[in-house]
């Protein structure tokens, strides 16, 4: 099954265009890309798109962000507050972003363990919660994004299981968990989501965090 021609990327935060898939789109960049929970193949009703935040022609690019970059969205992404109405709010956000880049996602926003919003797409499996489940047992136990601790550890020309030594089935360094942090606090839970590959997973909790934020200083 040949892939239709997608008008849509997502944005790194300097606004360039995250990827964009076209007709050329093949077996080996999917598997490349490393998708959570979905098999390599040619179905494209299996790839979940990012959200059409900004309209381009251009094909994939994806661009990596720096160590420096990842931890600046940690010192970025701070809210002043953050309750159950916010958590709500917050993961309505992601799924309309999702659902406008016709993307099938699993959503996760917990607090001190305390889950405060969840919700599994249409399209998504048990697998995905496995991963959420994953990757916020790293942000817990480092207190960085699941997509830092990835990257640091790859700058190193090794990788983070075999650094940590910490069981696979347990955690996993992959893009998707951010921190949820507030103001003279610190981390208080995490935002995490499993469906995309992971810089489009980091990429658009982080947008979303960035939205929401800008919502609520508005209020």
């Amino acid at each position: 099954m040949d892939c239709d021609p997608v008008d849509s990327g997502l944005l790194t935060p300097n606004g360039t265009v995250l990827f964009h898939l076209d007709s050329q789109f093949d077996q080996n960049e999917a598997e490349n890309m490393d998708f959570e929970g979905i098999l390599p193949n040619r179905d494209c009703s299996k790839i979940e798109r990012s959200p059409p935040i900004k309209a381009s022609k251009l094909k994939k690019a994806v661009t990596a962000m720096t160590l420096e970059e990842l931890l600046e969205q940690e010192n970025e992404l701070i809210f002043p507050h953050f309750n159950s109405n916010d958590a709500w709010q917050l993961g309505v956000l992601i799924r309309e972003l999702a659902i406008a880049g016709d993307a099938q996602i699993s959503i996760d926003i917990s607090i001190f363990d305390q889950l405060l919003f969840a919700h599994a797409m249409t399209g998504t499996s048990l697998e995905n919660s496995h991963w959420i489940r994953r990757k916020k047992n790293a942000v817990k136990r480092f207190g960085h994004s699941s997509y830092y601790l990835g990257e640091l550890y790859r700058a190193q020309g090794a990788s983070f299981e075999a650094k940590t030594q910490l069981d696979p089935n347990e955690y996993a360094a992959h893009g998707g968990c951010f921190p949820l942090l507030i103001a003279g606090t610190g981390m208080v839970g995490s935002v995490t989501i499993s469906g995309l590959a992971q810089y489009e997973d980091h990429l658009l909790v982080t947008q979303a965090l960035r939205l929401y934020l800008k919502q609520q200083a508005s209020y």
